[in-house]
């Protein structure tokens, strides 16, 4: 994941991420900022990859209603692509601080795709995500 300059020297790392947050599976995420094109509502999008199902979970009952959808339109070198998140989405500034590499045992353990790092935040805990990462190895399940 790039970083976000603000309040940077030449020698120091920037202070800031920026990301914007979304629910999936009753769980906070979020994806660079950088990597989103768009927030568009569930109505202005044809297809749309399932938040949930790029990210390898289950989703609950309430993540089906559209109603609570919205989408983002991700950024590719190959072609923009569409994914269904659903609200709260929200495009937040985190603290260099509050992110943390993933430790060695979660990384061994893994069964998130895309998973990429931690925040911690007023709200909690969010999970950080590459979308890129996970439709790659999406395409390797479903030809």
């Amino acid at each position: 994941m790039s970083r976000t300059a603000t309040k940077m020297s030449s020698t120091s790392v920037p202070a800031t991420l920026d990301v914007v947050s979304f629910i999936a599976d009753g769980h906070r995420f979020a994806v660079e900022a950088a990597q989103v094109r768009a927030q568009l509502s569930a109505g202005q999008s044809g297809t749309a990859l399932i938040a949930e199902q790029l990210l390898g979970l289950l989703p609950c009952e309430e993540t089906q209603n559209k109603a609570s959808r919205r989408i983002l339109l991700i950024k590719h070198p190959e072609g923009d692509y569409a994914v269904a998140v659903s609200k709260p989405v929200e495009l937040q500034r985190l603290e260099i601080g509050a992110v943390y590499p993933l430790p060695a045992l979660i990384v061994a353990r893994n069964t998130l795709t895309g998973l990429r790092g931690l925040a911690m935040g007023p709200e909690g805990l969010t999970m950080l995500v590459d979308f890129s990462v996970a439709k790659a190895q999406l395409k390797h399940v479903i030809p």
